[in-house]
């Protein structure tokens, strides 16, 4: 006796390349499955992918594809993919919207930013707004698996409980819980001299610890860490410490 067979996930085989194989009965029962095609990883070398994964989707094609945001100027400035599905951060002006979640802020603010959570198939699922009284806004984000985002603020912040410069933009570092429910932050951080302070990058590392890459325009002290001031903007790298955002070193 022989029957068709299949051993991998399910709803794949038949799908483009992935096919059943036969099965023989002998004197030890059923035997090897012999013929079938598995899923295996997607190779994206050319506009010939066969859709190795057999998923039903080759590489290049569109997933999902939408418009996020309100009537104002809206700007995503990172993306990140969890396996609960997609981060996105940027800024907005006015209102902005998600599938049912909303927030709006003062016409009078000159931006303020946004990270919100998609499925993978693009649904929204969370929406945090991050606000300050002379704007704020986004430059970065890092997820693995908890949210850190960090960017630019004038003013006061009550959403990230800072208050920061009102002539001058001063850093601010924020961790956020990847579970649903309220966005309130885990910590959030503030960096600021007399001058200018602007962060480019975040990254996390492989025990969680975040570094912080920006520039300054004065004398940068944290912690009761600093260097000193060189003229004109100078770099700066921070790293902290993931469980209460501790600085554990500052370097010029």
């Amino acid at each position: 006796d022989e029957r068709p067979c299949y051993t991998g996930p399910a709803g794949t085989d038949n799908v483009v390349m992935c096919v059943q194989g036969i099965e023989r009965c002998g004197e030890a029962g059923w035997g090897e499955c012999i013929g079938e095609v598995l899923p295996a990883d997607e190779i994206c070398v050319d506009a010939g992918d066969v859709d190795e994964d057999c998923d039903g989707v080759a590489c290049g094609a569109v997933v999902f594809a939408r418009a996020l945001g309100g009537a104002g100027a809206d700007e995503g400035y990172a993306v990140e993919v969890v396996p609960e599905g997609i981060w996105i951060a940027g800024n907005y002006r006015g209102s902005f919207v998600i599938d049912g979640l909303g927030a709006t802020v003062p016409s009078s603010l000159s931006s303020s930013g946004f990270v919100a959570r998609l499925s993978p198939d693009g649904i929204g699922q969370r929406l945090a707004s991050m606000t300050a009284s002379g704007g704020l806004e986004i430059d970065a984000m890092a997820a693995a698996p908890e949210i850190y985002v960090a960017g630019n603020f004038r003013g006061q912040s009550p959403d990230l409980g800072l208050d920061g410069n009102t002539a001058d933009d001063d850093v601010f570092v924020v961790k956020l819980a990847p579970t649903d429910g309220a966005a309130e932050p885990t910590w959030s951080l503030h960096l600021g001299s007399g001058g200018d302070d602007l962060v480019q990058s975040l990254l996390t590392l492989p025990d969680g610890d975040v570094l912080v890459g920006g520039s300054t325009d004065g004398n940068l002290t944290i912690e009761g860490m600093g260097f000193g001031f060189g003229g004109n903007f100078d770099s700066l790298v921070a790293r902290f410490a993931s469980a209460d955002g501790g600085l554990l070193w500052l370097t010029p």
